[in-house]
């Protein structure tokens, strides 16, 4: 009954993450905006790529990196006039030495290596994985654990790569293993190979990628028929490794001088199948199989990872 409760509501949550998708791969193609520091001599547009205790780093439209004394500056503003931060409003644009000191301090420093581990749901994709007639997808735990190695871009992105441990529970209701019905529980466990990229925007940023889960263990099927579930030697199915991509939304709250607090939701869906099996569709007066019929599972799935990150010499 939980499981078909949580079916509806969790299916259009993953149609509308999958859409999400297009829309986050087209913001990061998009420029980002411009800036203006005003100075009592001067007015400069470009990005400011680095802020520093005595100074400011701006990169102009032209290239060009210009180093801007904090003391001469009056105001920043955004292309479209909005004032972020001015002599009468210390508290904005990270300008302020005491609260953005630590924040600073992570920017400024190429490397950080974080670890989160969490759990989620996950599922298969109705849209690209291929049921028999009566088979559906269904939903089951995921739990995992990563270690992650970030190099700063600049003080706004960051190329990402990670090593994880994760157990996968691959499932489909309406199975039917040689007269044993119900829903079929693939547990299985991966090694994930990530990489990716992460744009940072003040204390939240985005996060997107590939991932290579390689699959090194697995327990026997479990068909749970609701009444019991019998587990189940099954020769006609196939856990394989598979290539997924994923998108992240998480937050990094400062706690020590190069520690903060990290909380991710990240959402994958596969790219190559992460299973394949044949099921039985027909069964004679004896119990004997007269066919069957090939079930191919895309695992997708959406997790909550809380962590720390710590920012390297």
């Amino acid at each position: 009954m939980l499981r078909e409760n949580l079916w509806p509501p969790i299916l259009l949550l993953h149609r509308v993450v999958l859409s999400a998708v297009f829309i986050f791969t087209l913001l990061l193609t998009l420029p980002l905006s411009a800036t203006v520091v005003r100075t009592a001599k001067e007015k400069l547009h470009g990005e400011i790529i680095r802020i520093e205790e005595d100074h400011i780093a701006v990169q102009t439209k032209s290239g060009e990196v210009r180093e801007i004394p904090r003391a001469e500056i009056i105001a920043i503003e955004n292309d479209d006039g909005k004032t972020l931060w001015s002599l009468t409003n210390s508290q904005d644009y990270g300008m302020n030495t005491t609260t953005s000191k630590a924040r600073r301090q992570n920017e400024n420093t190429p490397w950080r290596i974080a670890l989160t581990g969490g759990g989620g749901l996950m599922g298969s994709s109705s849209w690209f994985s291929k049921y028999p007639i009566g088979v559906r997808g269904d939903l089951d735990a995921l739990w995992n654990t990563n270690l992650s190695l970030l190099r700063a871009i600049d003080n706004t992105s960051a190329w990402v790569v990670g090593l994880g441990f994760s157990q996968r529970n691959l499932t489909a209701s309406g199975v039917n293993f040689d007269g044993v019905y119900g829903v079929g529980i693939w547990p299985a466990r991966y090694v994930d190979l990530r990489a990716g990229y992460r744009a940072t925007q003040d204390w939240l940023f985005l996060e997107g990628g590939l991932l290579q889960a390689i699959h090194v263990g697995e327990a026997p099927l479990t068909i749970d028929s609701g009444q019991k579930a019998t587990n189940y030697s099954a020769p006609n199915a196939d856990l394989r490794a598979y290539l997924a991509f994923y998108l992240g939304l998480g937050a990094t709250i400062p706690l020590l001088n190069r520690l903060s607090g990290l909380v991710l939701l990240r959402y994958e869906h596969g790219i190559a199948p992460a299973l394949t099996a044949n099921v039985a569709t027909q069964m004679g007066f004896s119990g004997e199989v007269v066919s069957r019929a090939p079930v191919r599972l895309i695992a997708w799935s959406m997790a909550l990872e809380l962590g720390i990150e710590f920012a390297m010499e």
